[in-house]
């Protein structure tokens, strides 16, 4: 059941780590995105929710190189001075992330993606990997972007076709997700009662649910906002035991690998059609393989009906073939007229 509590529109940031530190103690292992602030670990420090036993695998991505060599500076700085040791550093996207290794038989028990943007097909393919490396009841709060229905990113062309598929294949029982999980404050703000608005909402947490597809997933806390013009969602999710795989997902994470580029997949997940045109000039050797290739046999009554450019790809196969052109046209048009559509 969704905690209900009234939405104040003009302070959304109630702190991630606040809310788990109520529910988590002295956490084993735990993963972070604490940038150049640190405010999640100093908070996480304070209440309780890390100790200096703790492992901890921090993650710094930033897109700039020379921000991120400056934030993963005051990172250090923050662990030296609060002797934070037991610490592994991943200095990259988190998708990029091994969290296998780098959890060296570990459990993680609280995954902190606060990661403000959207929930891209990279990052559900990365939870989608490694979900058997979560504890069962596993913390994740998460801050997102909410992704909106139909927008096409230049820079991310793939971002659209992830969430219309994820949308498209949704079980029945994640197509009513919405209401009964968002807290009704929602619908009584001005600024949230889009229907638009709730179905993206909607669409984001059946990518996130359908990641788990070994994982039960409990939605804890949903807390819509806005920061400047972007609408935001705010998310408390526990990971839970194990369940029946969920097929739905894996089909998914295949076809959007995020090692495989949107061209790439295309070749990847179609066969290639072999061409009417051209092939290799050792297996045409007569005018009549030309033609069986082309599949010009009983499918036209003449040569000269064909379209200008198969046409023109007679005289090429016959050139890689090492026939004269003329003359492989002049066969194959004697035995059309002779068998007309009956040619073999």
């Amino acid at each position: 059941m969704v905690e209900t509590k009234r939405m104040d529109w003009a302070d959304p940031a109630r702190s991630h780590v606040k809310d788990a530190a109520e529910k988590r103690k002295n956490i084993k292992a735990g993963l972070y995105l604490p940038s150049y602030s640190c405010n999640d670990l100093d908070r996480a420090l304070k209440c309780g929710v890390i100790t200096k036993k703790t492992f901890l695998i921090i993650v710094e991505g930033h897109r700039d190189l020379a921000i991120r060599k400056k934030n993963l500076k005051a990172i250090k700085a923050f662990l030296t001075l609060n002797k934070l040791n037991n610490v592994y550093i991943h200095s990259s996207r988190i998708h990029t992330l091994n969290l296998k290794k780098a959890l060296n038989g570990r459990k993680l028990e609280l995954c902190f993606f606060d990661i403000c943007g959207n929930y891209t097909a990279e990052n559900a393919n990365w939870f989608h990997k490694y979900q058997d490396c979560f504890a069962h009841n596993m913390m994740l709060p998460m801050t997102l972007a909410i992704h909106p229905r139909g927008n096409r990113d230049k820079k991310d062309k793939d971002k659209s076709k992830f969430y219309a598929t994820v949308d498209k294949v949704a079980t029945k029982s994640l197509r009513d997700l919405s209401l009964a999980n968002i807290p009704n404050e929602i619908l009584g703000c001005e600024d949230m009662n889009s229907e638009n608005l709730l179905q993206d909402i909607r669409i984001t947490l059946k990518a996130i649910y359908h990641s788990f597809s070994r994982r039960e997933v409990k939605f804890k806390y949903i807390k819509p906002y806005k920061f400047s013009k972007t609408n935001m969602v705010r998310l408390d999710i526990m990971i839970g035991k194990d369940k029946a795989v969920d097929e739905t997902f894996e089909e998914i994470a295949i076809q959007y690998s995020p090692k495989v580029s949107s061209q790439k997949r295309i070749r990847k997940t179609s066969k290639p059609k072999k061409s009417i045109y051209t092939v290799k000039p050792t297996l045409l050797k007569t005018a009549y393989d030309i033609a069986r290739h082309m599949r010009l046999f009983g499918k036209v009554e003449s040569i000269y009906d064909l379209p200008r450019g198969r046409l023109a790809h007679i005289s090429i196969n016959a050139k890689k073939a090492g026939l004269n052109p003329d003359d492989v046209k002049d066969k194959i048009e004697k035995r059309l007229q002779k068998d007309g559509l009956a040619a073999a």
